[in-house]
């Protein structure tokens, strides 16, 4: 067998295979035997039929059989011959047959790039971890007391921040009703007896500061712009005014430090408490200084380094951020409709973000190999049963999974590029 290497840029090559006559009759050979074993002559035993008449009779399909053989097989072998770091098969051609008995056939990849690395020891960073003091505890103590507040009716007063209004309310647009102008505005154009928080949180943008003052019964035109983010996006930009009426009230009841609560909450104490929250946020700041530091090394790293990566990576990554911006989108209200509409947009910043995330991993990974950092099987199983936990799944099923759909090596990559990324952190300069 011959190989020849045809570049086609700098991480897509032509591997051209040429299988001798010599080899190709033996292929011929060893697939007629397999027909004369098995193939249904009439006139003639199973097994017993002339080596010619099989070889006439089943032309076609033993040709079909060579192909489908000698492809994978002699493609594995001249990737070992031609000691290319094959990420991916793009496409292969056809086998064909020359007048000769050999073969011959094209295989074109994409594979790992070539590049120089940057210095990547004493990497300048900045960071400042950030102190946690006795306000910050406070904060989240309050912020759990708001989480187990309760409401209670009480008519008698005016609404104030953090209190809720039950309201009836209709928007016009320019003295149109606005459910007429825009049908899909539904219950956002009009409703009763809705209870609406006197925050920044209620569902219509604006209502919750603008309610604050009024006392049941009373009623007031509040004038509403709907932002850009809004989710529906057919209001968005239009300027109505709701006429509302206030119906009833309910006054925010703050949960207190009681022993009722601290049993409720299953704490000891607010000593107790207040070390949880400690912890809590010791355990943030120093993760946060850890991906300061981590975004400063990213950042010098796709800085000095440059390198081509190939095409065929850049567009899986792509598609896998593109499903995770939409996945985001529509969590965070946005409809099926909208997702496609801004597609283009999305598809302009998954292709920026895919391109840096594999110029990263590349750069990580050598980095690693040239640290010679390995991933352990302990470290893989390890690894695996943590992927398990957050999918819900069973480790053993997950990792045969990973092994038919060709990602399982993506687990000690991994591995090895978090490793890489340590040994950059303990070695930066501070």
């Amino acid at each position: 067998m011959k190989i020849s290497i045809k570049n086609i840029n700098k991480c897509r090559k032509e591997i051209g295979i040429h299988i001798s006559s010599e080899i190709m009759i033996n292929e011929h050979n060893e697939t007629l035997n397999l027909y004369l074993k098995h193939a249904s002559i009439p006139g003639f035993r199973k097994g017993k039929a002339p080596a010619k008449v099989v070889e006439s009779k089943y032309a076609k399909e033993i040709k079909e059989d060579i192909k489908e053989r000698i492809l994978p097989k002699y493609y594995q072998e001249a990737e070992k011959e031609s000691d290319l770091k094959i990420v991916n098969i793009i496409e292969h051609s056809e086998v064909e047959f020359q007048s000769d008995n050999s073969a011959k056939f094209s295989v074109t990849v994409d594979i790992t790039p070539e590049f120089k690395l940057p210095k990547y020891t004493n990497i300048p960073i900045k960071t400042s971890k950030k102190i946690v003091e006795d306000k910050d505890i406070d904060e989240q103590i309050n912020n759990l007391l708001n989480q187990y507040s309760t409401y209670e009716i009480d008519d008698e007063k005016k609404i104030e921040q953090g209190d809720m209004g039950q309201i009836s309310y209709k928007a016009y647009v320019e003295e149109k009703l606005l459910s007429e102008l825009i049908p899909e505005s539904k219950a956002i154009a009009s409703g009763k007896d809705y209870w609406v928080s006197a925050d920044e949180h209620a569902f219509i943008p604006g209502m919750g500061e603008a309610i604050i003052g009024l006392g049941k019964g009373d009623k007031k035109e509040i004038p509403i712009s709907f932002p850009s983010s809004f989710m529906v996006k057919e209001l968005i930009d239009i300027k109505a005014t709701y006429h509302v009426e206030i119906l009833s009230i309910k006054v925010k009841k703050t949960a207190e430090l009681t022993k009722e609560f601290y049993d409720q909450i299953q704490v000891e104490s607010e000593e107790k408490l207040r070390e949880i929250f400690r912890d809590q946020l010791e355990n943030q700041a120093i993760n946060e200084e850890l991906q300061e530091k981590h975004n400063q090394i990213v950042s010098y790293l796709i800085k000095k380094t440059k390198l081509d990566v190939p095409e065929s990576v850049v567009q899986q990554q792509t598609r896998d951020i593109m499903y995770d911006l939409a996945r985001q989108k529509m969590m965070g209200g946005l409809s099926q409709e909208d997702i496609s509409n801004k597609q283009e947009e999305l598809l302009l910043e998954a292709k920026d973000k895919a391109l840096e995330n594999v110029k990263l991993r590349f750069i990580g990974l050598a980095i690693a190999e040239e640290q010679e950092f390995t991933s352990s099987n302990s470290e893989i199983d390890q690894e695996i049963s943590n992927i398990a936990i957050q999918q819900r799944k069973d480790p053993e099923v997950l990792r045969k999974e990973m092994i038919e759909n060709n990602t399982f090596q993506s687990i000690s990559d991994q591995i090895k590029f978090n490793k890489a990324m340590d040994y950059m952190v303990d070695n930066a300069k501070k």
